[in-house]
């Protein structure tokens, strides 16, 4: 995730950490935590019982996440081959070897802030006896599943769809952390266009990194396609040289495909070292997934 804004640069974590407020209780054990760059649903359950005390306390595990990553916001928002790791906390530290397995040099740690908080809480809720932990925040997701525990993930085919365009089943074997999607349309910048690309990984803060890497590799020259610096659109974003998408018209179904075969090309390194698990990718009506034996674990839903 490339910030659209400098909120997360601006924010006084301490002072709504006080307040009580940020925490929302939606269902039993589900609950919804609002908190700068924090857009989250944190829900656990120990063998079917819903754990939602356990859930507060973790909303505020997460707060104070990112307010130890926000300790360290200058070094994170650097290109990762200019960081120094050893000046970053554990958890930007997180971020910024999953940004590191991608191999983009224009890529910053702040490209994976959502997942890794996504995935300090998930960890914290499964070592305190969670069983099932579903940690989405603003899409990207985190999740624990002990054995006999599985989980349907709605895959939408745009950002910002009400409806999905496939499920996914994941059971504890699949050995997957974390889910995470990228494309237009979303809360922060994408030099691509693909409408929606979902990776599957080991951790949400991997699948959130490799989301923004293989959403950016969708980009195709196009007479329908626009672009302009990103500093042009936000003067404080931590990407201000580099080109990002600003509409998309109609592509035409050589275009898509072109795309897509893209994304497919440049997911196939990671996919082979065990960096990702799956990559579900979607423009305009079309879909890939790889890898081919990944499918069976995936349904369409719509026509």
């Amino acid at each position: 995730m490339w910030t659209r804004s400098s909120r997360f640069m601006k924010l006084n974590v301490r002072k709504i950490a006080m307040n009580k407020d940020f925490i929302t209780e939606i269902a039993p054990g589900r609950i919804f935590v609002e908190c700068g760059p924090i857009s989250m649903m944190i829900a656990a359950w120990q063998n079917g019982a819903p754990l939602a005390g356990l859930c507060k306390q973790a909303a505020r595990q997460a707060v104070a996440c990112l307010e130890a990553i926000t300790s360290c916001r200058r070094e994170s928002s650097l290109p990762w081959g200019e960081c120094r790791p050893e000046k970053l906390t554990p958890t930007a530290r997180k971020m910024w070897d999953a940004v590191r397995l991608t191999g983009d040099s224009t890529m910053t740690p702040m490209a994976a802030v959502a997942g890794a908080i996504a995935d300090v809480t998930a960890d914290w809720l499964a070592a305190h006896g969670a069983t099932k932990v579903i940690c989405n925040n603003g899409g990207d997701i985190a999740l624990r599943l002990a054995p006999g525990e599985e989980l349907i993930a709605g895959i939408a085919p745009r950002i910002g769809s009400a409806r999905f365009s496939h499920t996914l089943r994941l059971t504890a074997f699949d050995g997957a952390g974390g889910i995470a999607t990228s494309g237009f349309g979303g809360r922060s910048f994408t030099r691509g266009i693909a409408d929606a690309v979902t990776v599957v990984a080991r951790s949400a803060a991997v699948a959130d990194a490799f989301a923004t890497f293989l959403a950016n590799a969708s980009f195709i020259e196009s007479m329908a396609v626009k672009q302009a610096l990103a500093k042009e659109l936000d003067p404080s974003t931590d990407i201000p040289e580099l080109t990002v998408t600003t509409r998309i018209g109609r592509l035409s179904p050589a275009e898509k495909e072109r795309s897509l075969q893209q994304i497919e090309n440049t997911a196939a390194g990671a996919l082979r070292r065990g960096d990702i698990l799956a990559v579900i990718a979607q423009v305009q009506g079309h879909d890939r997934i790889c890898p081919e034996f990944y499918s069976p674990k995936i349904t369409k839903t719509e026509g």
